[in-house]
């Protein structure tokens, strides 16, 4: 069965997508899956994806009701090579929704999660942007990181061929490009827009808390057993993991709770930080052009 959503969280990552999984998550009348990425469509990812197939990705929505709009979380489509258009090749009237987020803060964000799950183990950013190169040859790349591409730190935020594609791909219509900073400064506002884009009901929502803030492992030997649990026994792991679910007791949640600690944004030098801003300003120029106005606040 060839099920595809109504709309697509499409991206970015560390832009807020968590956080809008969150609020319409809440809502009686939308359907996202318990997995909220599954990045089925990103099959030049083939290390993220937590499905595989149609069979199994219909899987993930068979307790959605007839009246549920039904959604997709996986930030990595807008950055996938071949994502989107295999989403509209299925369902054309399929909506997207992308956030896109000042380019350097997007990136020491995006760093700090990936050295909280483990994909990166390199703590200082402007060591781990040079050592792309050496990644890309499939070098220096941890054991527990399932796709070496979420290494390449260049390619994640490359608004400049992303959004062109995006807009060649996707109707005026089934799209909405938003700005993280613009979005959590008004989140009602801005949660108003996209669900009426979604064509639902305002729900009287007026909570929008902080959701998917930087985080650090306190053990790192912790997580790692942890995942390797998960990875190498999956049979096993994840029958047991649904029985415990059901008499109320999630492991990966209790710890959690336990090995995690708030993590303070990554401080990065002067001379690395206009390297990057003069690396994204084609970037800034390509969210600039698609929204048709100035982002001054990103400039300065």
């Amino acid at each position: 069965m060839k099920f595809v959503p109504d709309f697509f969280i499409a991206g970015y990552p560390k832009c807020g997508t968590t956080a809008l999984y969150s609020y319409l998550n809440d809502r009686p009348d939308v359907y996202l899956p318990d997995i909220k990425e599954p990045h089925f469509f990103s099959q030049d990812l083939p290390g993220i994806r937590e499905v595989s197939s149609f069979d199994k990705y219909a899987s993930l929505y068979h307790n959605r009701k007839l009246y549920q709009v039904a959604g997709d979380a996986s930030a990595s489509t807008i950055h996938s090579t071949c994502a989107i258009e295999n989403i509209v090749a299925e369902r054309a009237d399929a909506k997207f929704i992308v956030i896109v987020r000042e380019p350097v803060s997007a990136l020491i964000s995006y760093h700090s999660e990936l050295l909280y799950n483990l994909t990166e183990n390199e703590h200082d950013l402007e060591t781990a942007w040079r050592l792309q190169d050496l990644r890309k040859q499939g070098n220096a790349i941890t054991t527990e990181c399932r796709e070496s591409k979420m290494l390449l730190y260049s390619e994640r935020f490359r608004y400049r061929e992303q959004l062109p594609r995006f807009f060649d791909v996707v109707s005026p219509d089934n799209r909405m490009l938003m700005v993280f900073e613009e979005f959590f400064a008004n989140p009602l506002f801005g949660y108003k827009r996209i669900i009426d884009f979604l064509g639902i009901s305002y729900d009287g929502r007026t909570n929008f808390p902080s959701v998917n803030s930087s985080k650090s492992l306190r053990l790192k030997w912790l997580s790692r057993l942890h995942r390797r649990v998960v990875n190498n026994n999956g049979k096993i792991y994840r029958p047991m993991k649904n029985l415990l679910n059901f008499f109320g007791i999630y492991p990966s949640h209790t710890l959690s709770a336990l090995n995690v600690k708030p993590s303070e944004k990554q401080e990065i030098s002067s001379e690395f930080a206009i390297e990057l801003r003069d690396y994204f300003r084609a970037d800034v120029d390509a969210v600039e052009s698609a929204l048709g106005r100035k982002l001054e606040s990103w400039r300065k």
